[in-house]
């Protein structure tokens, strides 16, 4: 009977560590979500600035000062979105690694049923 005890203690640790698994792959993936968003809103400002800058009277001497500042902002916006997408990178294999360790678990508890 002092087995049966620490095979609950053992089951209940687990089910613990399952359930915390769980809550960090929902978080995950809620993130995951805002930052697909994120990257969409940012390839479409970055494609309204392409299409500023490559219009035909862009870099006139009139337009020169605003060209310039669409460039800065052009560049801003890259490193936004290479910083965003490397986050996204990282969490998607936080989340392959989190989500297969439940599937783990959940393997090994249908294998002691």
């Amino acid at each position: 009977s002092s087995a049966a005890v620490g095979t609950s203690s053992v089951s209940a640790g687990t089910q613990q560590e399952r359930q915390a698994l769980q809550n960090e792959r929902k978080a995950l993936e809620r993130r995951l979500q805002q930052a697909d968003r994120h990257l969409a809103t940012l390839r479409e400002q970055i494609a309204a600035l392409d299409a500023a800058l490559t219009r035909d009277d862009a870099y006139s001497p009139a337009n020169l000062a605003k060209t310039q500042v669409l460039s800065q902002e052009r560049i801003d916006l890259d490193i936004r979105f290479v910083a965003l997408e490397e986050q996204w990178l990282e969490d998607t294999l936080r989340l392959e690694t989190v989500t297969a360790a439940v599937d783990a678990m959940d393997a090994a508890r249908a294998r002691r049923a």
